[in-house]
């Protein structure tokens, strides 16, 4: 990522940090203290489902505008934002059918958090769908992108809510 002088301070700021490395830990910790808080406020966990992806597709918006994936195809640009937002790699993403509906599945979620788990039946890592369908839909939008489809995502599985592993549906809609 190079840095133009003409940049404004913050936009570089905001480059430097995406270089840096984070602590999942501190994403583990101010998450798990957010979802109940939520709850708590709402005590709906539909409503906070909704809340959580709002803000996945939000953030990832937000974060466009100081990084823009190098992959072009749904799945490629799937497993680079994943890395280098969670600063990891995903753990498999699964082609159930071909260009149209793909399966994220992430034994290791940050998001849930080992030992984690909710009553409600609510998918702590809804966020990260919200994330890759905010991710995909605001990348049509820009120039060398409008080949994508429109897609939707939905957390279909999680380690909070007792599965082994966290899994993302993504369903191409146009």
């Amino acid at each position: 990522m190079d840095l133009n002088k003409d940049r404004s301070k913050t936009l570089l700021k905001s480059e430097v940090l995406i270089k840096k490395s984070f602590s999942s830990g501190i994403i583990t910790d101010f998450y798990l203290q957010l979802v109940p808080k939520l709850m708590e406020k709402h005590k709906d966990e539909q409503k906070v489902a909704e809340i959580l992806k709002l803000f996945g597709r939000r953030l990832i918006i937000r974060f466009q505008d100081y990084w823009t994936p190098e992959s072009r195809d749904v799945e490629r640009i799937l497993r680079e934002t994943y890395r280098i937002i969670m600063r990891r790699s995903m753990g498999r993403v699964i082609s159930v059918e071909k260009n149209r509906k793909w399966i994220l599945v992430d034994p290791g979620c940050i998001l849930c958090g080992d030992g984690t788990k909710t009553s409600n039946g609510l998918h702590y890592c809804v966020l990260m769908a919200g994330l890759f369908e905010g991710d995909i839909n605001h990348l049509r939008e820009k120039e060398g992108f409008e080949h994508l489809p429109k897609i939707r995502a939905n957390t279909i599985a999680s380690r909070s809510n007792g599965d082994k592993v966290c899994k993302h549906e993504i369903i191409m809609v146009e």
